[in-house]
């Protein structure tokens, strides 16, 4: 949230700190609704995955819902006007994955 912070605050320091609060606040809903945000229905890399995203104020959070412990996996914070492709790609997700599996032993 930081990068999201300096980002917003280089563009408009008056309202970095009013959206910073509204993306944490709506993230910390996600572990009692998890299916808050909208899944992401493609036939791209997602579709292995519970991935969704939630729109607030002009940014995008795109997470994943891990469907056995059901525990949310923050994916990027994205403006709306950000070309995601680009950024989030397989990779992005292999590296995901590498990390639960070393977290789980």
């Amino acid at each position: 949230m930081k990068e999201v912070y300096s980002y917003i605050s280089f563009l408009n320091p008056h309202s970095a700190k009013t959206v910073t609060k509204n993306i944490v606040k709506q993230i910390r809903l996600l572990p009692t609704f998890p299916e808050l945000g909208k899944r992401i229905h493609n036939k791209s890399f997602f579709a292995s995955f519970d991935a969704r995203y939630l729109i607030v104020n002009d940014y995008i959070v795109y997470y994943s819902v891990n469907n056995l412990t059901r525990a949310i996996e923050i994916i990027r914070v994205l403006n709306q006007s950000t070309n995601w492709r680009p950024i989030l790609t397989v990779e992005t997700f292999n590296l995901l994955n590498k990390a639960k599996k070393t977290k789980n032993g």
